[in-house]
């Protein structure tokens, strides 16, 4: 047979020990009624309940339960206060039910770290799905290791500092100290996660923006083109899959980071062109002509992810897997250790002054801005155009 509760009205079995909505008790000779101070002093819609067990054998006889949201029909889903939630008189429920509002906190308060970071990257990942967002934030993720099964809560400015200035991790059985960059990108993602603590009430406060931590400026190094010396040699090792990614580069002057980010569904091999690119205006969905030097290159990989179901044409899956990949390929053929991956860009760019391509499709292949209204509004420029403009470019 079912009953109302007469705490929350939801409807249960009368053979229930307790409403399992609200907890209620159902045994016998225990009665729960309204106090008469809470008549007197009556809680704020959203702040909880207070009931009086009538039973003389209990010291504290005052519940204490925190609403905790609602159900489909709009009742109220309450839990019972943590760490206390029963007290000797109403007016001690009252207050910790009012402190508890004034400062609130999960009632599973003992979430750790890691569990914190699961829930915030689902909701982060889904308003940022670009392949190398997820991967620079797995990246900083795995330095945080030390701090996984620390409960939320207990970690303070000074533990985070701890972290981030001694974060190391261990890949391929070495220890790997962490960047500067890794250490800033660290900072950042730990403050975004307490910042989503503290919008669904976990923690009050923030200790990872509390905290004010100086890393040293990073001077850039000004970039190099890579000698014809060294072109050859990148030809002479095509057959390796980091040289396809640099030359694919070298012959099309993406940014490092809108090249591990291109999509096969942006690669038309029959038209030879790419879209893609990121970071200003001028450099966002831009139109890049494939060399036909780097067309064999770039119809390995179209085919590789099409067979792979990936939707990414190279397959690193960000600026710093190809980074590390770039690094050691420098080193295994011997070629300028001070090389970066933005030195392709610079490659191209070179190249194509060398060969007298066109100022204009310069710009517009590698996304720069053009400051001629007469060229940049009124000249429309087509594809076949910008093929004839590269084509310039001969093997050195």
């Amino acid at each position: 047979m079912l009953i109302n509760c007469p705490e929350c009205t939801h409807e249960c079995s009368d053979k229930a020990f307790s409403c399992p909505s609200c907890g209620f008790p159902f045994k016998q000779n225990i009665t729960v009624s309204a106090s008469r101070s809470n008549r007197k002093k009556r809680l704020p819609n959203g702040f909880g309940q207070i009931s009086e067990l009538k039973n003389q054998n209990l010291r504290k006889r005052f519940r204490a339960m925190v609403t905790v949201g609602k159900d489909a029909t709009g009742r109220p889903i309450v839990k019972l206060l943590k760490p206390q939630a029963y007290f000797e008189t109403y007016n001690e429920a009252y207050e910790a039910l009012l402190n508890f509002n004034k400062d609130p906190y999960s009632l599973e308060k003992t979430m750790t770290l890691r569990e914190i970071y699961e829930k915030w990257s689902i909701r982060h990942f889904a308003e940022n799905p670009k392949r190398g967002t997820k991967s620079k934030i797995k990246m900083a993720w795995d330095y945080c290791e030390p701090m996984y099964d620390t409960p939320i809560e207990q970690i303070k400015p000074s533990n985070i500092r701890t972290l981030i200035e001694s974060a190391f991790v261990i890949r391929n059985g070495k220890r790997k100290e962490a960047t500067n960059v890794v250490k800033q990108e660290m900072k950042q993602i730990l403050a975004q996660m307490f910042d989503y603590a503290m919008e669904y009430e976990i923690v009050s406060r923030n200790p990872a923006r509390d905290l004010k931590i100086s890393l040293p400026i990073i001077i850039a190094k000004e970039h190099i083109h890579f000698t014809e010396d060294e072109l050859n040699i990148l030809w002479q090792n095509s057959d390796q899959l980091v040289v396809k990614v640099i030359l694919i580069q070298c012959y099309s002057g993406w940014r490092p980071n809108e090249l591990v980010n291109l999509k096969i569904e942006n690669i038309n091999l029959q038209t030879r062109m790419m879209v893609g690119g990121s970071k200003t205006q001028a450099g966002k969905d831009r139109t890049v002509p494939i060399h036909p030097l780097i067309l064999p290159l770039v119809k390995h990989f179209y085919e590789n992810a099409s067979r792979e179901n990936s939707e990414f044409l190279i397959p690193f899956s960000s600026y710093s897997r190809y980074h590390e990949n770039f690094e050691r390929c420098m080193k295994r053929l011997n070629i300028n250790l001070d090389h970066r991956p933005h030195d392709c860009r610079v490659t191209f760019v070179t190249l194509a002054k060398k060969y007298n391509v066109d100022e204009y499709a310069i710009k517009r292949i590698v996304g720069h801005a053009i400051s001629d209204i007469t060229e940049k509004i009124y000249t429309k420029r087509s594809d076949e155009w910008l093929l004839s403009e590269i084509e310039k470019i001969r093997k050195v």
